[in-house]
């Protein structure tokens, strides 16, 4: 009687697992935001936990290298942005772009660059015509927003150059213009130039800006330009600061120079010690013979 009514059981058990098995009930399954994330978007629970976003104190851009004799970056200028590249040479001290008023019936290098248009940018700014003539380079001052990696710089003044008569100089120039990172005492448009407006309008903390140059011939990848401090990856050893001389341009002190001619002579030059540039657009290393 026992094994009879534990068989009957153990039937009822499988009978009813195998009906349910065959009605199968299918429920379509809704992904739902967590709470942190409407949290985090909704700008109202933001204003009342007064969670502001940190700004950055620092910025990578990425240069780009053309035969190894230029480094780049690009940039974009106004709103809508208008696409630049420029090289951030540390013997200039000024902005300046090619200007869409710069003809290339007249100056056949325009022809070759992309130039600003004031008239389309909604965040250009009119100011008094203040005539710029360096170096060969003509044109007027202007002002508008420069945008770089995540940096926006507003309200800077540069060069717009509409004529280039040093054809010599910029004839095989591949870039478009030029972003200046030396002292602002040289510069010709505004004692407010990039790097020091940068650290007026607190985009950057420290006044420190460094360049890493790629010297990979396989690979157009030219480096980076760290606005705001130093990358560690690109340092080996400690890290020695040599003392500026003259606050005109990035001027230092040089011991000695020497090129090795074999592999028992060195040719050694400014023996005595001289003084040096450091330029960032430049792929030449220059000394004087006779000191």
């Amino acid at each position: 009687m026992t094994c009879r009514l534990m068989f009957l059981l153990l039937f009822y058990f499988l009978y009813c697992t195998i009906a349910e098995e065959t009605n199968i009930y299918r429920m379509k399954l809704i992904r739902r935001k967590s709470p942190l994330q409407m949290l985090i978007k909704d700008p109202h629970y933001m204003r009342k936990l007064n969670i502001q976003k940190i700004p950055p104190t620092n910025e990578n851009i990425t240069l780009f290298k053309y035969m190894d004799s230029e480094y780049y970056a690009e940039i974009l200028v106004g709103k809508p942005g208008q696409k630049f590249s420029v090289i951030f040479d540390t013997t200039w001290s000024d902005m300046w772009l090619p200007s869409k008023l710069c003809s290339d019936i007249i100056y056949p290098i325009c022809g070759k660059k992309n130039r600003y248009d004031p008239d389309i940018s909604s965040t250009h700014k009119f100011i008094d015509p203040t005539p710029f003539n360096v170096d060969g380079l003509v044109g007027n001052l202007t002002c508008d927003t420069i945008r770089l990696g995540h940096l926006n710089v507003t309200d800077l003044i540069f060069a717009e150059i509409i004529g280039i008569q040093n054809l010599t100089q910029y004839q095989f120039m591949h870039a478009d213009g030029v972003i200046g990172l030396g002292y602002n005492t040289m510069a010709r448009t505004t004692n407010n130039t990039f790097f020091y407006k940068l650290l007026d309008d607190k985009k950057i903390i420290k006044p420190i800006f460094s360049v890493y140059m790629n010297r990979d011939e396989t690979t157009t990848k030219g480096g980076t330009i760290f606005l705001g401090g130093v990358e560690p990856k690109h340092i080996k050893g400690e890290t020695t600061y040599v003392p500026v001389v003259q606050k005109n341009y990035w001027q230092i002190e040089m011991n000695q120079f020497s090129v090795l001619i074999n592999k028992t002579y060195a040719k050694t030059f400014c023996d005595q010690g001289c003084q040096v540039i450091l330029d960032t657009s430049s792929n030449q290393i220059g000394v004087p013979t006779n000191t």
